[in-house]
């Protein structure tokens, strides 16, 4: 496989990523009123519970943000401790993984009782999924963070489509 197939590749893997963080971000909050990727958002909204004394939607909230960062150390676990052999497919495992809990997220969203594992499901996945992708062509991918990938994106394609032109010196002068 050559290089430029592989970039091509990648590209679509955090691209697909991207719609799959922001589709489960955007269901979940939906759903159980949390953000399954969003630490500032699951954050925020859950002082705002907490002063309206909400205090089962505080826990929803807190709890999410907890199982997000669970999700990375998850990852940064099976990726440091896995077998030599294995390392090579760990974003495969990754999205393996958070494709089962997502999928066993839907078992869990119409009970009552088990509304937390709904989140969990939700929130794991994508926690994961932010750990094990940490670059794609050279850029840093956070897959969850919609606000930082956007700008970094943009500045990146500014940067390759309007190289920077480096100062004319002449007799020791620069323009």
């Amino acid at each position: 496989m050559n290089e430029t197939s592989e970039e091509g590749g990648a590209f679509r893997i955090s691209i697909g990523l991207a719609f799959v963080g922001g589709y489960a971000d955007a269901s979940s909050y939906l759903l159980a009123q949390t953000f399954t990727g969003h630490l500032t958002g699951n954050c925020v909204l859950a002082a705002v519970s907490a002063a309206s004394k909400d205090w089962h939607l505080t826990l929803d909230r807190l709890l999410a943000a907890i199982v997000f960062l669970s999700g990375i150390l998850v990852s940064m676990i099976l990726n440091r401790f896995a077998p030599v052999w294995l390392r090579p497919s760990s974003l495969a495992i990754a999205i393996l993984i958070e494709l089962l809990l997502v999928l066993s997220a839907f078992i869990f969203l119409n009970s009552t009782a088990t509304h937390q594992l709904f989140i969990v499901c939700m929130c794991l996945p994508l926690g994961i999924q932010n750990g094990a992708l940490h670059k794609t062509q050279g850029i840093s991918v956070h897959s969850t963070y919609m606000t930082g990938m956007v700008t970094t994106l943009l500045q990146k394609s500014f940067d390759h489509f309007a190289p920077k032109v480096r100062p004319k010196e002449i007799g020791g002068l620069r323009f």
